[in-house]
């Protein structure tokens, strides 16, 4: 029941994208969190939820990286 801004989940699926069960829990967190403060779903409600579940990943690719 939290109406999830296009902004708002696409930050989600940035962050999310090995498994579709990390993506229910995370939007499963935002719903709880939101419904707790009885606020809307923001990109900054968002990140707090993320830190917890999906730390941001350094994904630069570099020749090095393909030869190891």
């Amino acid at each position: 029941g939290v109406d999830v801004p296009d902004t708002v989940a696409r930050r989600i699926a940035e962050r999310i994208d090995t498994n579709v069960r990390e993506l229910e829990g995370a939007l499963n967190r935002l719903q709880a969190l939101c419904s707790l403060h009885g606020t809307p779903a923001t990109v900054e409600i968002a990140d707090a939820v993320l830190r917890t579940i999906a730390p941001i990943r350094n994904r630069d690719i570099t020749t090095e990286t393909i030869q190891r």
